[in-house]
């Protein structure tokens, strides 16, 4: 399965409004952006796939979620969904 830039992009967005769902509230760009180390432009940019982050910080987005590298970037069923 190659790499697809646009589904790591779409799995950032979700993941985000997902965990808003779970917990009652808005979880902002900005709140996820500091969690991991990076700028709310920068997080901006990564949902709206305007750019692709380093493993480092693909990392820190995957742990913040509690999900896989693999889940991150779409290679499983779980972040498909």
């Amino acid at each position: 399965m190659a790499f697809d830039h646009d589904t790591l992009a779409e799995n950032i967005r979700r993941l985000r409004l997902e965990k808003s769902a779970k917990l009652g509230r808005a979880v902002s760009q900005a709140e996820v952006a500091k969690a991991v180390g990076v700028t709310t432009a920068t997080m901006q940019n990564y949902e709206l796939g305007r750019s692709v982050m380093g493993y480092e910080t693909a990392w820190r987005i995957a742990d913040y979620y509690g999900i896989t590298l693999d889940e991150l970037g779409g290679r499983s069923a779980r972040a498909a969904s």
